[in-house]
């Protein structure tokens, strides 16, 4: 691989490909999530940190209404949906610290957390969704390789009494 390539790589993200993947891909709350960190270097890397961060997100949509008025006072009013975001929890872990990659080598690392224990279930609407995400990715020179947001389905037993409204 030349000097190019390289630097290409480091650029890029492309030193390595990251990916997530769960001992169980549904879980309640009631026992540590457990899962997979995988790299495969596609060039000698070092890294600074292996990390996982794990959130839970609520997207919306909500129409939002706007008001202009231009220089002879006349008001024009428009309305829009706007996608928003609001995160509940976030965590960041570090599952390496100082790790040198091998070409064409697969590092693994076993990562283990609990859900909080007021944790909501993931919920998918047509206006609203609530997911828990996972990303893991390597800290090092360059754009950090990493996994993307990978979805972790959270299943809750649902209190259908009307007792607590």
């Amino acid at each position: 691989m030349g000097l190019f390539s390289k630097i290409k790589n480091y650029i890029t993200g492309g030193a390595a490909s990251v990916s997530v993947v769960f001992e169980s891909p549904i879980v309640d709350g009631s026992a540590p999530v457990r899962l997979f960190v995988t790299a495969i270097a596609k060039d000698h890397c070092k890294v600074k940190k292996v990390y996982l961060n794990v959130r839970a997100r609520e997207t919306y949509t909500k129409t939002v209404t706007y008001t202009e008025t231009d220089g002879d006072g006349n008001s024009r009013t428009s309305t829009r949906d706007e996608t928003r975001h609001e995160d509940h929890f976030q965590k960041e872990m570090i599952l390496g610290t100082d790790v040198e990659l091998k070409k064409g080598a697969e590092d693994k690392w076993l990562a283990e957390f609990e859900l909080p224990t007021d944790a909501r279930a993931t919920y998918h609407g047509k206006d609203v969704f609530f997911k828990w995400e996972v990303q893991a990715g390597l800290d090092m020179p360059g754009n950090d390789p990493d996994s993307g947001w990978v979805e972790l389905l959270v299943s809750k037993p649902m209190n259908y009494s009307m007792n607590d409204l």
